[in-house]
């Protein structure tokens, strides 16, 4: 489900993106950030936090494509990532598809963080950066946090189940300046 459709008018759109994902895309994308950013004059700090945030959402759904070929060229459950503003607020929203038996998980993870405050989100992060632990597809589980610490906001979610196998999902997260 693509939140933007119901939330955000078309002329608040400044980026909106549906394709197959790869580092080239990832950077041209980047870079239309910058050039919306840039025209809209808005403070580097806001900047550096959406920048944070997307290259976050497009690396998880980009190496998630790259461990699942065989979901790469389904059309019809592309990745999708679109950044709006309204007013004062930027909207992010993001989908790709993922193994049914991977839901759980990402459920679990984002409902644990969008339980904690900055304090705790800010414990959280410095706790992992210093256990050096890292997970099997080699992160140390920091991007939900960094996510989570630089939105100031809770992430919303949603799971849409595509067939036996895999399911759609799709976060929506607001960043007020």
């Amino acid at each position: 489900m693509n939140f933007s459709s119901a939330k955000i008018a078309k002329e608040h759109v400044l980026i909106d993106y549906k394709g197959v994902l790869s580092y080239d895309i990832i950077s041209q994308l980047i870079n239309r950030l910058k050039d919306e950013m840039n025209r809209l004059g808005e403070k580097l700090a806001t900047y550096k936090r959406i920048l944070i945030i997307m290259v976050e959402v497009l690396e998880n759904a980009s190496r998630y494509i790259d461990a699942h070929p065989e979901v790469k060229f389904d059309t019809q459950f592309l990745p999708y990532f679109t950044l709006a503003k309204k007013d004062f607020t930027y909207f992010i929203f993001s989908g790709n598809l993922v193994k049914m038996e991977d839901q759980e998980t990402l459920q679990k993870k984002i409902d644990e963080l969008n339980g904690l405050n900055q304090d705790e989100l800010k414990q959280l992060y410095r706790k992992i950066i210093s256990n050096g632990k890292f997970t099997d597809e080699g992160g140390a589980g920091l991007g939900f946090i960094e996510i989570a610490k630089t939105s100031n906001n809770k992430i919303q979610y949603s799971f849409d189940k595509v067939n036996e196998l895999y399911v759609f999902y799709a976060i929506n997260l607001e960043l007020t300046n």
